[in-house]
């Protein structure tokens, strides 16, 4: 009898856990390794956003890199550049003041310093080629045409007598392009030379 209750209740008991308790279990265990299974697929999308935005980032670090590369080259060359105009100026003001004839008799009039600057035309004209080929690069358009233009004149003149009229007209225009030419580079000059103290106070 005693055998008997104890089948009895070890079949209820047993009915009992696969009824109720083993599913309330199973079910547990499903949830907690659902629940595993998100937080590793949750985990792995997070970290490979991560690694894509540290190759994006990679890739903007990189372009900032260049960029800061390049404007330090545009500077670098930009001042190298400034700095070549001051020695073409340096030296367009030493041409000007060599094709200006010496003070050579109290009473020197325009005519007088034109007949001499007649006298040096083909040494003019070889000062502004050799100038102007120098400096090209650095040069502005209205300097060069400037130039040019004297250039003409003395290429011209060479051919003339010293004492005519012709010659005196030549480098009477030849002596008013190179002046003019050298004004006009100093303002130039001064103008980026004033930006340039605007840029450093911003």
């Amino acid at each position: 009898m005693f055998l008997e209750w104890l089948i009895y209740f070890g079949a209820v008991g047993t009915s009992l856990l696969l009824t109720k308790y083993l599913p309330a279990y199973i079910s547990e265990k499903a949830k907690n390794l659902a629940t595993k299974e998100d937080i590793e697929e949750i985990t792995q999308k997070v970290e490979n956003i991560k690694k894509e935005n540290q190759i994006e980032l990679s890739k903007l670090q990189g372009n900032i890199d260049i960029k800061i590369e390049l404007e330090r080259l545009k500077a670098k060359n930009t001042e190298i550049y400034f700095q070549k105009q001051l020695e073409a100026m340096k030296e367009l003001y030493k041409l000007r003041s060599e094709i200006l004839p010496n003070y050579r008799m109290p009473d020197m009039d325009w005519d007088d310093a034109c007949q001499d600057i007649a006298l040096d035309f083909k040494e003019i004209e070889e000062k502004i080629e050799n100038f102007t080929i120098e400096y090209f690069s650095v040069l502005y358009q209205d300097i060069i045409s400037k130039l040019d233009i004297a250039k003409n004149c003395a290429a011209e003149g060479k051919f003339e007598e010293p004492t005519d009229f012709k010659s005196h007209q030549l480098a009477d225009t030849l002596w008013k392009n190179v002046d003019e030419a050298t004004k006009n580079f100093k303002q130039h000059i001064e103008v980026q030379i004033h930006n340039k103290s605007l840029e450093r106070n911003i």
